[in-house]
C-alpha cells in the first residue's frame, strides 16, 4: 500500500492483515487512509473492511451499520463480488448477537454464491460457520429438551403446551393441569 497508495485492493489487504494480526488501531489508521482516496470514499470494500474491523474490535452494532452499508452500496454499485463475503461477515456477526434466523440467511446465501462462484476457500469458511451455528441450535434444542423434562418430573400431570427460547438464551415454558405436587429439586431456577 505504500508503494501504491491509490489502490484500494491493496489497502483493504493490509488493513485486514493488520486486524488479524490484533494491530486494530493500525487498521483504522489504513482504513480512515483509504477514504481520502478521491473517488473511493464510498467504496463498499472500505466499509467491509471497516465493519470486519470492528466487529474483531467487539463493537458489534457498529460493524452490523457497517455491513449493512457495505451491503447495500455493493449492490447498488454492481459490486456483486463483495456481496456474499458482506453477507458471511454479517452472518457470523448476526449470530454471536443471538439472531440465529437472521444469521442463518445471511450465511446461507453466501454459501449459494460462494458454490456458484466455484470459490472453495470460501465456501469452507462459511460452512464453517454454518455447522457452527447448527451445532449451537442443536445444543439449545437439546438443552430445552432436558429443562422440558425437569419441569415434568417437577410437575407430574402437567403438559408443556410450549417451550421457547428467545435470543438472549432465556426459556420460557407455558404448561397447563394440576398445581406442582412436589417443589423442584436443587439446581431448578423459576423465573
Amino acid at each position: 500500500f505504500v508503494a501504491t497508495p491509490g489502490d484500494v485492493e491493496a489497502g483493504a489487504r493490509l488493513a485486514l492483515a493488520l486486524e488479524v494480526a490484533g494491530r486494530g488501531d493500525e487498521a483504522l489508521l489504513v482504513v480512515a487512509r483509504l477514504r481520502q482516496i478521491p473517488g473511493h470514499g464510498t467504496d463498499p470494500l472500505i466499509d467491509y473492511v471497516e465493519a470486519s474491523v470492528a466487529a474483531t474490535a467487539k463493537q458489534s452494532q457498529r460493524a452490523l451499520v457497517l455491513f449493512g452499508t457495505a451491503l447495500d452500496r455493493a449492490s447498488a454499485s454492481g459490486r456483486g463480488d463483495l456481496v456474499p463475503q458482506i453477507r458471511a461477515s454479517r452472518g457470523r456477526l448476526l449470530f454471536t448477537l443471538g439472531r440465529r434466523e437472521e444469521a442463518l440467511r445471511d450465511m446461507e446465501s453466501a454459501r449459494a454464491s460462494f458454490e456458484r462462484a466455484n470459490d472453495p476457500a470460501s465456501l469452507a469458511r462459511v460452512l464453517n460457520d454454518l455447522a457452527a451455528a447448527m451445532a449451537r441450535g442443536i445444543a439449545v434444542a437439546a438443552s430445552v429438551r432436558l429443562a422440558v423434562d425437569r419441569l415434568r418430573e417437577c410437575f407430574p400431570g402437567k403438559r408443556v403446551v410450549h417451550a421457547l427460547v428467545d435470543d438472549s438464551g432465556h426459556l420460557t415454558v407455558e404448561y397447563a393441569g394440576p398445581e406442582p405436587v412436589r417443589p423442584p429439586g436443587p439446581g431448578f431456577v423459576a423465573n
